[in-house]
């Protein structure tokens, strides 16, 4: 399941977290088969999600989120997906009011500290 996700997008979280929580990780659903089918599938391997960084150009700070996630993933790949889900959790935090006044340098040190 490939994803176009911004880590700066409220609606990007949704589908996140949805995926994350209700799909990928969900107990299997005897009411929804198409979703016990694909939690199965995810299970076994079959099927991965596939995140694609789409930061929006108008919120520079949105940039700054995915360079960090990046930066983990380089640094070790299995810590890319941990990383994205507490950045979401923070993402609150990284909208345009609470960074406004800050630094880049100032929001990088943030993030790190969020991952």
């Amino acid at each position: 399941v490939e994803c176009f996700l911004d880590l700066c997008c409220p609606f990007s979280k949704k589908m996140y977290e949805t995926l994350t929580t209700e799909v990928f990780l969900a107990p299997p659903d005897k009411a929804n088969p198409s979703r016990k089918r694909l939690t199965r599938l995810a299970l076994e391997g079959e099927v991965e999600m596939i995140f694609q960084s789409v930061p929006q150009p108008w919120h520079a700070q949105s940039s700054y989120m995915h360079e960090v996630s990046l930066a983990v993933s380089l640094i070790d790949q299995a810590a890319f997906y941990p990383a994205v889900s507490a950045i979401f959790e923070a993402q609150a935090e990284f909208f345009d009011d609470k960074v406004m006044d800050k630094t880049r340098s100032q929001v990088y040190s943030d993030l790190i500290d969020v991952v």
